[in-house]
C-alpha cells in the first residue's frame, strides 16, 4: 500500500486498497475534509487525550464546523490534519508500532532544539518537513556517519567462556539471543572499545553477578577496513528498553553490509563505545584476535571484600553449565 493510499484510509476518505491519486488527495484537502477525519486521526495519535483534536482545530472553531451543513474543515485545517496523518503513518512505519511512534512524536527531540515533534508538525509545513527528514534518516540509515576507512589500527575487547559451545570470537550467540543492535536475522559480534567497558557490560548483563570461567580476547581491527559511527543525537530511542530503534538500525546496517564495524554508544557507559563486527562483510577476514586470557575480577565489584580473583567453576558446575553461548 502506497503512502497516499495509507493516509487516505486513515482520514476515512478512500478505501486503503483503492486509495487516491496525489492530485485527488489535493482536491479533497482543498474542498475541505469531513470533521469525522479529525476524530479518526486524533483517536489514533492521542487515544488517551480527548482534547488533542483542539490542537489541530480550535474548540470554538470545531463547534462552528459541526453546526455547518456538510460538517467540513477549512482547506487550511484539512492541510494541517493531512500532514499530521502522513507523519503518523511514517512514524508507525519507522518505529514498527503505534506506541513507539507515539513516544517519538510526544518526546522532546534534540534536533528540534528540545521541542516535541508533534508540536513542530502541527505548527507549519516546514516543521513537518523537518520531522519527516528525521524519520527518513532513521528509516534509511542516516543516523550513522557514512562509512569511512580506518586510518589507524584499533583494538577492542570481548569477554566470554572459552569452554562454551561456540568460540568467544563468534556471532552465533547474537543469533540465538539477539542483543540491543541486532535480530536473529542479522548476527554480529559484540565487543567493547575498552577492556573496562567490556567488564562493565558483562556485569550488567549478569545483573551484578560474576559469571564463571570468563576469559577475554583482544581483537585487532586493521587500518583501511570500513567503519560507521552511530550518533546518538540522530537516533532517538536507541537506548529504549524495547530496542526498537537500535535493532532496526543495526539490522539494516548488517544486512546491507555498509561497513565492517559499527561503533555504537554503550548503554551502561554513555560516553564509551561498543564495537559491532559484521561477520558477513567481505573484510571480516582481515580482523584478527589474540588467544583468550582469564579475566581477573575484583570481588568488590560484586559487593564482597577481598582481593581480585579469577572465577573458575567447579567440576560439577562445568558439567552442569548451560549450553547458552555468552555475549555482551
Amino acid at each position: 500500500m502506497d503512502a497516499i493510499a495509507e493516509v487516505a484510509g486513515m482520514l476515512g476518505i478512500a478505501s486503503p486498497r483503492r486509495g487516491l491519486s496525489p492530485l485527488g488527495m489535493v482536491a479533497m484537502i482543498e474542498k475541505g475534509l469531513p470533521v469525522g477525519a479529525l476524530e479518526r486521526v486524533s483517536r489514533s495519535v492521542a487515544p488517551a487525550d480527548s482534547s488533542f483534536k483542539y490542537q489541530i482545530v480550535a474548540r470554538a472553531t470545531l463547534a462552528r464546523r459541526n453546526r455547518q451543513a456538510g460538517k467540513r474543515l477549512s482547506a487550511e485545517e484539512s492541510g494541517r490534519l493531512a500532514r499530521l496523518a502522513a507523519i503518523w503513518a511514517m512514524a508507525n512505519d519507522v518505529w514498527g508500532g503505534a506506541d513507539e511512534a507515539r513516544s517519538f512524536l510526544f518526546r522532546q527531540h534534540p534536533l528540534l532544539e528540545g521541542r516535541r515533534p508533534i508540536e513542530v508538525v502541527l505548527g507549519t509545513e516546514l516543521g513537518a518537513r523537518l520531522v519527516e527528514n528525521i524519520l527518513g534518516g532513521l528509516k534509511y540509515g542516516l543516523a550513522g556517519v557514512s562509512a569511512q576507512r580506518l586510518d589507524r589500527v584499533l583494538r577492542c575487547y570481548r569477554i566470554g567462556d572459552p569452554a562454551g559451545l561456540h568460540p568467544i570470537f563468534d556471532a552465533t550467540g547474537s543469533k540465538l539471543y539477539p542483543g540491543r543492535w541486532n535480530t536473529a536475522a542479522s548476527p554480529m559480534i559484540y565487543a567493547s572499545e575498552h577492556y573496562s567497558t567490556a567488564m562493565l557490560e558483562k556485569l550488567v548483563h549478569g545483573s551484578g553477578k560474576l559469571p564463571p570461567n570468563q576469559h577475554f580476547i583482544e581483537i585487532t581491527l586493521p587500518n583501511d577496513i570500513t567503519c560507521e559511527v552511530v550518533d546518538p543525537a540522530h537516533l532517538p530511542g536507541w537506548d529504549h528498553m524495547t530496542g526498537t530503534a537500535s535493532k532496526a538500525f543495526g539490522e539494516r546496517w548488517q544486512r546491507e553490509r555498509r561497513s565492517t564495524i559499527l561503533l555504537v554508544p554503550s548503554i551502561v557507559a554513555r560516553i564509551e563505545r561498543n564495537v559491532l563486527i559484521n561477520p558477513e562483510h567481505p573484510q571480516f577476514g582481515q580482523i584478527t584476535h589474540e588467544l583468550h586470557r582469564p579475566v581477573w575480577w575484583d570481588t568488590r565489584l560484586s559487593g564482597r571484600s577481598g582481593e581480585g580473583r579469577r572465577l573458575v567453576p567447579s567440576v560439577r558446575a562445568r558439567r552442569q553449565r548451560s549450553a547458552r553461548p555468552t555475549r555482551h
